[in-house]
């Protein structure tokens, strides 16, 4: 990844304004992940498989007359004739609406990939940091997930690029000129000063420690008890004389490196030879961290709060606690251990205690000092340094929700929508947190123009959440929603007297669509089909689609009927957008592609993922996006799609823009990313 913290974009101006959909809840659906994967890693989840049953609508309602039916359009694909295609590619959805009056904002933006996606939140990057390593108090290098690699000049983290989007797990130099990161796979890349490069490891082995005691003296240990050393003039493999994974590597001299790992493994090299030393700790706990002062003074961390210390003989392991994952000694009497869940310990050389926290709820990965202060780096891209007294924030975040959808009036005025009724709000220059007034996931949210947004979610109490937003002297208020067991998913509009929002029970039951005419919302009776219903998109008032589990709806203006259609889209549909009636655009598991003509025809596209895909959504026909678990983000120039690099790994649920050039990704443990274009 490349980027610069202290470049800030200008956000250029556009018109158009679309909406597509599709959400996930935190309940799986068939073939889809539960929610965020833990910090180390993200493992594919098995399809979790659900009862489907057919139930029937309880009572009779017609369907709402549209606000413009006179102008709908025929649902083709329902009929036994074809309509003619009298529509441009390029049509406009019919969602658009006029942006602000003014010229976009000035936003603050933190590093950037090789693609042009920059870091809104969290700042000034959010993937797992893992590892750190000081040169001095003014050169700093930090590593973590997707390649992560920034450098801190002593006022500000630029990004820079790694050559890899593996996770590069630790880091270790001997001058700012002579800098190697190791990681997965047996990834290793070198900087030079100049650049960062690949070289090669002789393993396959994640790798995730790192340590030397000069430039042509460097071990790197892992998983199965890898072991690499570089003697001068390369790396070469070197027996470790065990199987167990290795986590921490440090050393007081060339002749006296110690690494520990899982199951209290602790093994000493003495210059020529890796073996087991005469006296270990007495523990079984998974050993992370180990750190000194020299060849007597040496203290490992580990699980549970594991902590030793070895001066000729082992101490008897303490248990602080929480996890250790890093420790730092400055002195025999001014050693630093973090861990899990933000906590930082500090031991005077008599007993240890916690001095002032790190400010965060994350895990710290990595400590490294500088001879003037500790660094401390960690999960979301946690970073803090210590000077003795206290910590300093060196990173922030607006939110940590896992963020499910972003929709905007304009450049200047965009939501974002999540877990737990996380609401942010974008005004141009930085995003904030609003109030929403519910604990609900919140999964879907549409712009019914300036200053008058609607969000729906899951149910509370028995009762679907739905809410909207009208400026902010009223903030947030409640909408009156019909009664009943099930979630909203996804809302969408024509016009904001004539909006519909989609959903229903996970896999079984009848879809569920509701109607509103701008306050309250009515449930549309006798649809045909059975499952829930996840996303919904549509021309315009009398040319809708619902589209969810197996399932493809859609809605006739001059019938104002919902139809069920016969479809070829693989699995679920999470997602619909088009740019026009007849150029529709759907989105099947594992990152399949359907195009619908809007008649009969039904296309599938070379796919660029096998990833699960979260949302698509486009300002034009050769203008769309598709997005997805770990980090997947396709673009459509209307010939192909291709993948981009994001720069990051979390799962994106949402993608929205206001134009080719001002595009806002929101995802996971509160992503929110932004590209000011191709």
């Amino acid at each position: 990844m490349s980027s610069n913290l202290k470049v800030a974009l200008y956000v250029l101006w556009a018109t158009t304004l679309g909406s597509a959909c599709q959400h996930d809840l935190d309940v799986p659906r068939p073939g889809h992940d539960a929610g965020p994967d833990s910090a180390d890693s993200r493992p594919d989840t098995a399809p979790v498989d659900r009862a489907v049953e057919r139930a029937d609508s309880a009572a009779d309602m017609a369907q709402p007359d549209s606000a413009v039916a006179d102008l709908a359009l025929p649902d083709s694909a329902a009929l036994d004739v074809a309509q003619p295609d009298t529509s441009p590619p390029d049509l406009a959805p019919p969602d658009a609406v006029v942006p602000d009056a003014a010229p976009p904002n000035k936003a603050a933006t933190g590093t950037c990939s090789e693609d042009n996606f920059c870091w809104m939140n969290p700042l000034p990057q959010g993937n797992h940091l893992r590892g750190v390593w000081a040169a001095g108090a003014s050169d700093v290098f930090a590593v973590g997930d997707h390649g992560t690699i920034i450098r801190w000049d002593g006022a500000a983290w630029t990004g820079m690029s790694s050559g890899t989007a593996k996770t590069l797990r630790a880091v270790w130099g001997s001058s700012s000129t002579n800098v190697c990161a190791v990681g997965d796979g047996g990834t290793i890349v070198c900087y030079d000063g100049k650049a960062w490069g690949v070289v090669g490891s002789k393993t396959t082995s994640t790798l995730r420690a790192i340590w030397g005691s000069s430039a042509t003296d460097i071990f790197a240990a892992g998983s199965g008890g890898a072991m690499v050393h570089h003697g001068g003039s390369g790396f070469a493999v070197q027996s470790s004389t065990v199987t167990k994974t290795l986590h921490g590597l440090w050393g007081s001299g060339p002749g006296d490196v110690w690494a520990v790992g899982d199951d209290g493994t602790v093994i000493q090299f003495n210059g020529s030879s890796w073996k087991a030393p005469a006296a270990k700790p007495k523990t079984t706990q998974h050993l992370y961290a180990v750190g000194g002062t020299g060849p007597k003074d040496v203290w490992v961390g580990g699980a549970w709060g594991t902590v030793a210390r070895y001066t000729g003989t082992w101490s008897t392991p303490k248990l602080l606690s929480a996890t250790i994952r890093a420790i730092w000694a400055a002195g025999p009497s001014d050693v630093l251990a973090a861990g899990a869940a933000g906590a930082v310990y500090h031991f005077n050389g008599m007993a240890w205690s916690a001095p002032g926290a790190v400010k965060t709820s994350r895990d710290l990965n990595g400590l490294g000092g500088d001879g003037k202060g500790v660094y401390a780096v960690g999960d979301r891209g946690v970073m803090a340094r210590y000077h003795g007294k206290a910590w300093t924030m060196l990173s922030s975040e607006v939110s940590a929700a896992f963020l499910r959808d972003v929709r905007g009036s304009g450049p200047n005025e965009v939501m974002a929508v999540g877990d737990n009724g996380a609401v942010l709000a974008f005004d141009g220059k930085a995003w904030s947190k609003q109030t929403s007034g519910t604990t609900g996931h919140l999964f879907g949210v549409w712009a019914r123009g300036p200053k008058s947004f609607v969000a729906v979610g899951k149910q509370v109490a028995g009762k679907a959440t739905a809410i909207s937003y009208t400026g902010s002297s009223y903030g947030w208020q409640g909408m009156t929603v019909a009664a009943g067991y099930y979630d909203l998913m996804e809302v969408w509009g024509s016009s904001p007297t004539d909006l519909y929002a989609v959903g229903g029970t996970h896999g079984s039951g009848p879809p569920v669509v509701l109607h509103s005419k701008g306050t309250s919302w009515t449930q549309i009776k006798n649809l045909t089909g059975t499952g829930m219903v996840y996303n919904i998109w549509g021309s315009g008032p009398g040319d809708i689609y619902a589209a969810g589990y197996k399932l493809v709806l859609r809605y006739n203006g001059v019938s104002k009927v919902w139809k069920e259609l016969t479809h070829s889209i693989p699995g679920n549909v999470d997602g619909v957008w088009g740019s026009g009636p007849n150029n529709v655009y759907f989105l099947g598991s594992q990152g399949n592609i359907v195009h619908f003509d809007g008649k009969f025809k039904w296309t599938p596209m070379a796919k660029p993922t096998k990833e699960e895909p979260r949302e698509i959504f486009g300002t034009s026909h050769t203008d769309a996006y598709m997005v997805g678990n770990k980090g997947v983000v396709a673009y459509f120039d209307g010939k192909a799609w291709n993948l981009l690099n994001a720069g990051t790994d979390a799962h994106i649920y949402g993608v929205w823009g206001s134009s080719a050039t001002n595009y806002f990704f929101v995802g996971e443990d509160g992503t929110i990313l932004h590209r000011a274009g191709p």
